[in-house]
């Protein structure tokens, strides 16, 4: 293996593929440097020295990773300035990325790099990460080694002990075997990489071209090097997509398909994109779009091994031949903020087992099978999912499937399908769909729909093609349905269905605001009229909604889902 299990890869449209490092392992602690200090380690900007490196002018831009120390607060601090050999930090509140875990996990929220108040610092285990930019660091043409093995020295740029950490990609060279190493230590200036460089076993070489820092360019890239917990930090070329310019699964330009995965729960794999601020939980709406451009016959994003983690990610088929957009199919694995369009097979397809879910994701424009589909024999959950505008069924379920405030509307199939044994559906909405609202006639039964709304759709609002006595419909709703809300010979179990025959329950559907309107009879019907209502003890009760949570003129409860944003389909759904 050539990289340790907490390499982090960053990719962006300026990288390179070809001439950068694209990662930086800040988990290489044992062989980081131990002296770091900061003076006014509690202001805005540190000042950083250290007695063992004396930083240069170069090193702007770059970050210092700070891992451990006493009252030091682990993460990522900017080189903003050097002078007199020392480094000036970008650490005002918000500047700098907190370390949990060894990952960004998020921004600081107390000035300067102490954890504690403490002014004046010392002794930190440190590095510079210099994989956060677009250039390399430093580009190599006379890397040396003396044989089969780990070692490696330059004569024309020394390696350094605050290089731990990052990668050094080796692209050609006698005996040099290429590929991506992390840097783990130093003994003077020979650097000990994870991996073996040279595979020869007699005389090594001193031709080695390489480059040190620097992103990789795609994510195809990446996902080519990515061993099990390494995560992929992409950041968005603003609206502009990353194009495939091939079709071989994870190669640089091409499809990425994660089949390594994570450890274990203490090191997942994250797949995040994110436009300015790089970190696990980035709340940034414009996200990376990796478009299909001429390619055909393939899936865009697959992640198909366990412990994996991926949000903020557009995946656009470009109306190309037998395209899929996103795939999850693994356990333990979680997505959201994911977003499919264009894709003529799935647009977002969730197949994976134990512990999966998909929050806040979209499909939107895509035909074939459907815009999301969701199936499994555990279960899987959608949480406040949103298909609209799909030439084909908006949100498939089948085998255990569950979803729970999503929304279905304008798609040319049905609003929601449910098929196989099983397809629970919480607080949903089907609008506007040329065919039913929440297709059953698929499915053998054993069905819950409980506080979801069926309005102007091209058919039956719940449609079953027999009797269906384990479909169960509590406190749902219906408007303007062609052929009726539901056929009563069939669904035998409807408990307190709300028939409005006045109006639109929502504020402005056409718009694709589902948000209940006070309008008297209309969407006012809906408000406080959901299951529960009284438990079952008798002595409390739940004025729960039909539909989407109303927000009360005075603030009261607004529907917000899981994640950094609030549901809806504002940019980038």
């Amino acid at each position: 293996m050539a990289l340790g299990a907490n390499t982090i890869f960053d990719v962006r449209s300026g990288g390179s593929d070809t001439a950068n490092g694209g990662a930086f392992d800040p988990g290489q602690t044992a062989g980081m440097l131990t002296d770091g200090a900061a003076s006014s380690g509690t202001g805005n900007s540190p000042v950083f020295s250290s007695a063992s490196y004396n930083f240069v002018a170069g090193d702007v831009g770059a970050w210092i990773y700070v891992s451990s120390g006493t009252h030091w607060q682990a993460g990522w601090y900017q080189i903003a300035s050097v002078a007199s050999n020392n480094a000036t930090l970008s650490a005002a509140v918000g500047q700098a990325y907190l370390a949990v875990n060894k990952n960004p996990n998020g921004l600081n929220t107390t000035a300067g790099c102490s954890s504690d108040g403490t002014a004046s610092l010392t002794a930190a285990t440190w590095a510079i990460d210099y994989s956060q930019q677009n250039a390399a660091q430093i580009s190599y043409s006379d890397l040396n080694t003396s044989g089969a093995g780990l070692t490696v020295t330059s004569a024309a740029h020394p390696f350094g002990k605050q290089q731990v950490g990052n990668a050094l990609t080796i692209a050609s060279g006698t005996n040099f075997t290429a590929g991506t190493y992390v840097i783990a230590s130093l003994s003077g200036t020979t650097a000990t990489l994870v991996g073996a460089a040279n595979s020869s076993t007699g005389a090594g070489s001193s031709d080695g071209v390489a480059g040190l820092g620097g992103a990789f360019a795609t994510p195809g890239k990446a996902a080519s090097k990515k061993v099990a917990g390494n995560d992929v930090f992409w950041q968005a070329n603003g609206t502009t997509p990353y194009n495939l310019s091939g079709n071989t699964v994870n190669t640089a330009g091409c499809q990425v398909s994660d089949t390594t995965g994570g450890v274990d729960q203490t090191n997942v794999t994250w797949w995040v994109g994110w436009n300015t601020n790089r970190h696990i939980n980035c709340p940034d709406t414009t996200w990376p779009i990796l478009n299909a451009n001429a390619q055909t016959s393939l899936t865009l994003l697959s992640f198909g091994a366990n412990y994996t983690r991926a949000r903020n990610l557009i995946a656009d088929g470009n109306s190309k031949a037998t395209l899929t957009g996103i795939s999850q199919n693994a356990n333990y694995s979680k997505v959201d903020h994911l977003k499919a369009q264009n894709c003529t097979v799935i647009g977002l397809d969730i197949q994976g087992g134990n512990g999966v879910t998909a929050t806040s994701c979209s499909a939107t424009t895509c035909s074939g099978t459907a815009g999301i589909r969701l199936s499994n024999s555990n279960v899987v959950i959608a949480f406040a999912c949103e298909a609209y505008a799909n030439t084909t069924v908006g949100i498939s379920l089948s085998v255990n499937a569950v979803t729970i405030c999503c929304i279905s509307s304008g798609n040319t199939g049905a609003g929601f399908s449910t098929s196989s044994v099983s397809g629970n559906c919480y607080s949903c909405i089907a609008y506007g769909n040329t065919a039913d609202g929440f297709d059953m006639s698929g499915s053998v039964g054993n069905c819950m729909f409980v506080n979801c709304l069926a309005e102007a759709n091209g058919a039956s609002g719940w449609k079953t093609g027999a009797v269906r006595g384990l479909i169960q419909l509590l406190n749902c709703g219906g408007y303007n349905n062609t052929s009726g809300n539901y056929t009563s010979t069939n669904l035998v179990d409807v408990q307190n269905f709300v028939a409005n025959t006045t109006g639109s329950f929502f504020t402005n559907p056409g718009s694709g605001d589902f948000s209940l309107n006070s309008t008297a009879n209309q969407g006012a019907l809906a408000r406080a009229a959901g299951f529960p209502g009284l438990m079952p003890r008798g002595t409390t009760t739940a004025y729960t909604d039909i539909g989407l949570q109303h927000q009360d003129s005075g603030g009261g409860a607004t529907f917000i889902a899981p994640g950094p944003f609030v549901f809806g389909r504002g940019s980038p759904y």
